[in-house]
């Protein structure tokens, strides 16, 4: 059980926190939305690899893109390797550059019973601690969920003598939730948010539940309270970030369930609205697999008037995707469709949260596009794309960089970061050292 994600990925398709996850400001509205489409020709990038993973004290497997601190230094988690004491079952590690040169610092390695597999990035609390979640592991290592342990909240806090970690909470995958494979979220008073891809009511077997919002408070103990357990109907299996507004509300995408695309479900859009001191779950939008997309692998995006942005896996005119928003019309929401990926444009599949510019465009990565032969195998090595309008109604979508087997890094993964002056951060999760697609990289791409 311990690669969900796949599993349910293969079911379904066939900061500075993060920026994808920050409202940008009055400069950075998104601009009108058109429904027609438009491919141009790229302008250059150049991808330089920051880190090339070596599955030794390091890790292996980046799955998250990376985050930024205040200063500049980035961080990202593998679901693999670390130094090892035992066990080595991923990692939390800080990269810090001089000049043109980046050095790799391991700030953490799971071993079990402190959790084990985090496959999501990390997010700096008012305190500059560091808190994230880790797939497997916590208090049930050893015993619960086929002894891989169901999922834990990690804090990393940086004292005189270096980094130390605790476990905010252990899930059991029972009522409380399990499989915490997605980003946390925090509100104002720094109370954290996430979301579990199992447990919650059971009415899903495959996980012990159609997964869980999850709340984290803090008075001299950490304190988890479900906020809605997922039946199926109105979603399963959520792993992506949440987007918790002032008032409370909270918003986020399940990629199966609903109401679409038979007992399956191609997944929901979905709004948790506080009321009180309680939630109540409402639908914002079912995928029914067909030109609204389908499957949404990836989180949400939001500008400062409230409107939602994402992509989906599949679904849409060519069945690989869509870009699309969400604004709200009164009590109401409505979809608009910004770009059809397709195997055609050679862009297609995004599994990572699409990031604004200071302009209103939006990036992203796919794993899908720009096909590499190596021997008699061909597959996709990855693009970054840009979405951005384009006169008379259409949108443009421009390839910024295509992945290589020859490079470094392949297979983007995650969010994209983006610095002031227009390089992006990223994570691969393949790498071509020794030539086996081991063990992934944190690249930059410059224009």
């Amino acid at each position: 059980m311990a690669h969900v994600r796949f599993v349910v990925a293969a079911a379904l398709a066939l900061g500075i926190e993060s920026c994808a996850s920050a409202s940008p400001s009055s400069s950075q509205l998104a601009p009108p939305v058109w429904p027609a489409t438009v491919t141009v020709a790229p302008p250059a990038y150049a991808e330089k690899v920051i880190w090339d993973f070596t599955n030794a004290s390091d890790g292996s497997g980046p799955l998250a893109g990376v985050v930024a601190d205040p200063t500049g230094n980035l961080y990202a988690t593998t679901q693999t390797g670390g130094v090892i004491k035992g066990n080595a079952l991923g990692t939390v590690d800080e990269f810090s550059s001089s000049g043109s040169n980046w050095t790799e610092a391991t700030l953490y390695t799971f071993h079990g019973f402190d959790g084990s597999e985090p496959y999501a990035p990390v997010i700096f609390d008012a305190r500059g601690n560091v808190d994230g979640t880790t797939l497997a592991g916590g208090a049930t290592y050893g015993s619960g969920c086929n002894t891989n342990g169901c999922g834990a909240v990690f804090q990393l806090t940086h004292g005189s003598s270096g980094w130390s970690e605790s476990v905010l909470y252990s899930f059991t995958d029972g009522s409380d939730g399990g499989y915490p494979q997605g980003p946390l979220s925090l509100d104002q008073s720094d109370d954290i948010y996430g979301t579990t891809e199992g447990g919650g009511d059971g009415a899903c077997p495959l996980l012990g539940g159609c997964g869980t919002v999850f709340e984290l408070t803090h008075s001299r103990t950490w304190k988890e309270r479900i906020l809605h357990a997922f039946t199926g109907a109105d979603g399963k299996y959520p792993y992506t970030r949440l987007i918790v507004d002032t008032k409370g509300n909270i918003f986020g995408t399940t990629p199966q369930g609903g109401s679409g695309c038979g007992s399956a479900g191609c997944g929901v859009v979905f709004e948790l609205v506080k009321t009180g001191s309680s939630w109540t779950l409402k639908t914002i939008h079912a995928f029914a697999g067909g030109k609204d997309g389908a499957s949404p692998a990836a989180g949400l995006l939001s500008d400062s008037k409230g409107n939602l942005y994402g992509t989906t896996t599949a679904g849409g005119t060519s069945g690989f995707g869509v870009a699309y928003e969400f604004a709200r019309s009164g009590s109401t929401w409505k979809q608009k469709i910004l770009f059809n990926f397709s195997k055609t444009l050679g862009v297609y599949s995004p599994y990572g949260e699409l990031t604004f510019d200071t302009n209103g465009n939006l990036f992203g990565a796919a794993a899908g596009g720009n096909t590499c032969t190596v021997g008699r195998q061909r597959f996709s090595c990855g693009v970054i794309f840009e979405l951005s309008p384009a006169r008379k109604g259409s949108w443009k979508e421009a390839t910024l960089l295509a992945f290589t087997f020859s490079t470094s890094g392949w297979n983007p993964n995650g969010a994209l970061l983006l610095s002031a002056s227009g390089t992006i951060f990223g994570t691969t999760q393949r790498a071509r050292r020794n030539g086996a697609g081991c063990c992934g990289a944190v690249y930059q791409a410059m224009p």
